[in-house]
């Protein structure tokens, strides 16, 4: 295995759904017409296709369905951004591949950022990273001098200065999400979101009063998957994200650790209020409580022009696979003992299979 990869395996677990199966390296790269570098390969090989913290994916080299299979989908998608001229519309100062030196993507964000090998050189081994940020413009883009599972490993250790600008920034270690290898489909994992049980109202309205300290009564909004284990096995989905009914309000969310011994469920949850800043009382926050106990969390409160503000709390919680359910619930909480009215408020939960610590290589 590359030195890298087994770098990242360490502070990055694979998934526990594994062992991964492997494309077929050769035929890919034959039908690519050249060769891709080793640290990328093993990459693959040991983790498949998937995410870190639901946020960036590393580009899958092929794709197959049913009898079909498309062994060439990285140069593909390459010369498809040639012919809309991405590149040249994000002013880059290079060209993108298959021309000489050109940018062949290998990952990406869903905040439109771009990973890229700086393909110069005949040694794939030796491409370095270009990153090619969408919504920055200084830098609009950075080189990095190594391969792409070190530089993984510069982000999810947060030795590159701008890594969470690439995978957020939700506390707790990275975590990766296998969606698919060359054979199996595992689907999605578990998310739902909740919003107050109550109408609610913009600014300009009546908005909503809630008791300060008290669990707030929630409403499923919407949600995917369930047991991740089960996917492209039994068929069967069991549901680890309750309650999941719209028309059953309540104001605990028992978030289960399903079935995959030695795994657990791994959740980033995150809340999300705007208060009119005219009916602000005092200092406010956000809290998160995991069986009636508050949950270490980081938040962050964002001004709206002087009119409202929003207070986004984020945490992490790990469910171990065949333990009891953890009871989740929000509250509103002031330093002055009154209640307090809010424009929005949600609560929203993506859940990740992911490996015991307990049972990752320490060295």
């Amino acid at each position: 295995m590359h030195p890298a990869v087994a770098q990242l395996s360490v502070v990055m677990p694979p998934s526990p759904l594994g062992p991964v199966i492997a494309p077929p390296w050769t035929r890919i790269e034959e039908a690519m017409a050249v060769g891709l570098p080793r640290d990328y390969r093993d990459f693959i090989d040991l983790y498949g296709d998937g995410a870190i913290n639901d946020e960036l994916g590393v580009n899958y080299p092929a794709w197959q369905q049913d009898d079909t299979s498309t062994l060439s989908t990285l140069v593909d998608v390459a010369e498809e951004d040639n012919g809309y001229g991405v590149y040249e519309s994000l002013e880059m100062p290079f060209p993108g591949y298959p021309a000489p030196g050109g940018l062949l993507q290998w990952g990406g964000n869903y905040n439109g950022d771009r990973l890229c090998w700086l393909t110069e050189g005949k040694d794939p081994d030796d491409w370095p990273v270009v990153v090619v940020f969408r919504h920055i413009s200084d830098p609009s883009w950075r080189r990095f001098d190594g391969g792409m599972a070190a530089f993984l490993l510069a982000v999810v250790t947060g030795t590159f200065d701008l890594a969470t600008t690439l995978i957020g920034d939700a506390p707790g270690e990275a975590r990766w999400t296998l969606a698919r290898d060359w054979i199996h489909d595992y689907g999605f994992t578990p998310s739902a979101r909740y919003v107050h049980a109550g109408e609610m109202l913009r600014p300009g309205g009546q908005g909503l009063t809630l008791a300060g300290g008290v669990p707030v009564s929630l409403r499923y909004a919407e949600g995917l998957g369930g047991d991740q284990e089960l996917y492209g096995r039994t068929g069967e989905v069991r549901p680890l994200i309750e309650p999941h009914d719209p028309d059953c309000p309540a104001a605990t969310i028992t978030l289960a650790g399903g079935g995959l011994a030695p795994g657990m469920m791994a959740y980033r949850i995150w809340a999300e209020a705007t208060i009119d800043l005219d009916n602000a009382p005092g200092t406010l926050a956000l809290e998160l409580l995991r069986d009636r106990t508050p949950i270490p969390a980081t938040t962050s409160v964002l001004d709206n022009y002087g009119q409202t503000l929003t207070i986004i709390t984020k945490a992490e919680i790990t469910v171990a696979a065949g333990a009891d359910p953890a009871a989740v619930q929000l509250r509103v909480v002031s330093d002055q003992d009154t209640d307090i009215t809010v424009w929005d408020l949600s609560l929203h939960v993506k859940g990740t299979l992911a490996t015991d610590p307990q049972t990752c290589p320490t060295s």
